[in-house]
């Protein structure tokens, strides 16, 4: 029996499944009957399956206090996550990627520690919401595999040059950028590639319909998770903080003259309709004033030949001579030192924190301007520090060129993203069974 289950397809698996497991029972035992709604690729989405994901979904609106959508509504909007997630899934592991039980794990254990839980409060949080640990762990081996697929289909094309951050940052300063930051809600109707003006025009119908009901009043998380198409549309569709550099263009020219609390008018893009909400808006001009020590040193490294107190003694020595002798450090550590910082006198340059191994930043930070440390331990080896001076430097103008640079490369990636979901859609195989959904 195992031989022939093996090589049957998951449908016909499933069909088999549930007649062997109607033979099995007892007269009187129930039997939980379950059926497909949709087919995706060579697998399937059951009753079950769905009915677990309405009602996890369910219970977490609930706790954020979205309103719900009509119940076949929202029902509809799962499954099409469902759908969705399955493909990408799908395709993460046809193209060779994989998530093993490892890789879950360290990342369960990243979750518990970021919300300061342990495994059974996790479990009994996850219980509370409807959702069963055994499909918490498939949930996010999921997302790790459609994360990495997106990463090397997408994230690993995009080129970001030293132009594009010179004309972000050109743009940023004639727009006015630099004090503004917007927080978007954003509703998509996705129109599929190739569509007929009859499935165009209805689209459109559709978005004029939700923009009507918002401007009516009507709540934008709900209207979202019920008839958006974006991947995050059961969330309420927020878009998070974004620069005006971040957003497509089309996005930009809109939100610059909205207030807050205002809703968009229809935007056509290459991937369907779009309707965004300002929800809030905010200034982002705060200089970034960073602590700075200029450091030099002197490096004993630890070989076969030397030990540690052989190491510890010799920069002992060497300290003696600079503080008792008068010495420069820098012509000892030019004479001594064992780092590519001994041409310069040891002179490490100018150092943030967090810029240098934990033992070398402790001491070094406990000492005044000129003072030499003792001989400090790191994996490097041996050191003898010496503070220069101190300031706090304004970092404004590299933090800009940084958040340039992931700005554009964040811009470029929802871009195609919007595309590349698209196109995997259409090149699945859907089949909907209207009947038991």
């Amino acid at each position: 029996m195992k031989n022939i289950l093996s090589k049957l397809r998951p449908l016909g698996c499933l069909l088999l499944f549930s007649f062997l497991s109607s033979l099995w029972a007892t007269e009187n035992e129930p039997v939980l009957l379950d059926t497909i709604v949709a087919i995706v690729n060579h697998d399937v989405i059951t009753k079950l399956e769905l009915d677990d994901e309405v009602l996890s979904v369910t219970a977490r609106l609930n706790e954020e206090s979205v309103p719900l959508p009509l119940p076949s509504v929202l029902r509809k909007q799962v499954l099409e996550r469902m759908i969705m997630s399955k493909i990408l899934v799908q395709n993460a592991q046809e193209s060779g990627l994989q998530a093993g039980d490892k890789v879950v794990r360290n990342t369960i254990n990243r979750i518990l520690k970021r919300e300061k839980l342990n495994l059974t409060e996790l479990k009994t949080s996850l219980e509370a919401s409807g959702l069963s640990f055994d499909r918490f762990r498939e949930q996010i081996k999921e997302q790790i595999l459609i994360s990495q697929f997106k990463k090397r289909e997408i994230d690993a094309q995009i080129v970001v040059t030293e132009s594009d951050i010179s004309s972000y940052i050109a743009k940023s300063r004639e727009v006015g950028e630099t004090t503004d930051e917007y927080l978007l809600g954003h509703i998509l109707i996705l129109v599929p590639e190739g569509a007929t003006a009859d499935v165009i025009t209805g689209k459109q119908n559709k978005a004029s319909d939700i923009l009507k009901k918002l401007r009516s009043g009507a709540n934008f998380y709900q209207i979202s998770a019920s008839s958006s198409d974006a991947q995050n549309a059961l969330e309420g569709g927020g878009l998070g903080w974004r620069s005006a550099n971040q957003l497509p263009e089309i996005f930009f020219e809109v939100v610059k003259s909205m207030a807050v609390g205002d809703t968009s008018k229809i935007l056509r893009s290459a991937n369907g309709f779009h309707i965004l909400k300002l929800m809030n808006k905010r200034g982002n001009d705060t200089p970034v004033i960073v602590k700075q020590t200029r450091a030099r040193h002197i490096l004993l490294r630890l070989n076969e030949i030397r030990t540690d107190e052989e190491a510890k003694q010799k920069l002992l020595e060497l300290r003696d001579r600079v503080v008792l002798g008068g010495i420069q450090f820098g012509d000892l550590a030019q004479q001594f030192s064992e780092d590519v910082s001994s041409s310069r006198g040891g002179d490490l340059g100018w150092l943030a924190d967090g810029e240098t191994v934990p033992e070398f930043q402790q001491a070094m930070s406990t000492l005044g301007m000129g003072e030499v440390s003792v001989p400090v331990k790191s994996s490097f080896g041996w050191h003898l520090i010496q503070v220069v001076e101190r300031r706090d430097q304004d970092m404004s103008d590299e933090r800009q060129r940084v958040e340039a640079q992931q700005a554009i490369k964040q811009k470029k990636s929802d871009q195609a993203y919007q595309e590349w979901i698209r196109v995997q859609r259409d090149r699945a195989y859907i089949k909907y069974l209207e009947e038991v959904i």
